[in-house]
């Protein structure tokens, strides 16, 4: 509050992820929040990846399966509460924190915590997926009709080009396409 007055009355001051990114901000470009808000220097091109209902999904649940198969989110959550993060707090934090608290208290065995988690992140990504398809400056590709080093090519071209490079490796600006071209 002390360095900018007016940034940090848009703030919420109770999230330390945001006032630490806040934080950062003003330490790299210096000036006001507001200022850095107003005017990116770095412009933008927005790329997403177009891809069918059940692709979407099998990558969901590859995700989440994984996260808990693997032990890694298990093991973040323990070592945050031997830390004395508070269970509020991590539960805020993001999907399947609860989920991961419940297995370490013995409230849920793995493969329910991971099927919670993964309805709950199905939820959130439907929609991510309608609130981006409506944005038209997303360029969205197809990983479908591409190979991995054309959709890379594509993207980076995009990126080159500020976004003027539509039709390139089933490029398509706003809305996503039901047809694709192949990268150029």
């Amino acid at each position: 509050e002390a360095r900018d007055p007016v940034g940090s009355a848009a703030l919420d001051m109770r999230n330390p992820r945001r006032v630490l990114r806040a934080l950062e901000i003003l330490d790299a470009r210096g000036g006001s929040l507001v200022d850095a808000r107003r005017a990116d220097p770095r412009p933008a091109v927005l790329v997403g990846l177009d891809v069918d209902d059940d692709t979407h999904r099998r990558w969901l649940q590859t995700r989440v399966f994984g996260m808990f198969d693997s032990g890694a989110l298990i093991e973040e959550v323990d070592q945050a509460l031997r830390r004395g993060v508070s269970v509020e707090a991590l539960v805020a934090s993001g999907i399947g924190y609860a989920e991961a608290i419940d297995v370490i208290h013995g409230r849920r065995d793995l493969e329910a915590a991971a099927a919670a988690t993964l309805r709950r992140t199905a939820r959130y990504a439907k929609a991510q997926r309608t609130y981006f398809r409506r944005d038209p400056r997303v360029h969205w590709l197809r990983p479908d009709v591409v190979t991995p080093e054309e959709l890379l090519t594509a993207a980076l071209r995009l990126a080159r080009e500020g976004g003027a490079a539509p039709g390139v490796g089933g490029a398509d600006r706003g809305r996503a396409a039901p047809q694709a071209a192949s990268a150029s």
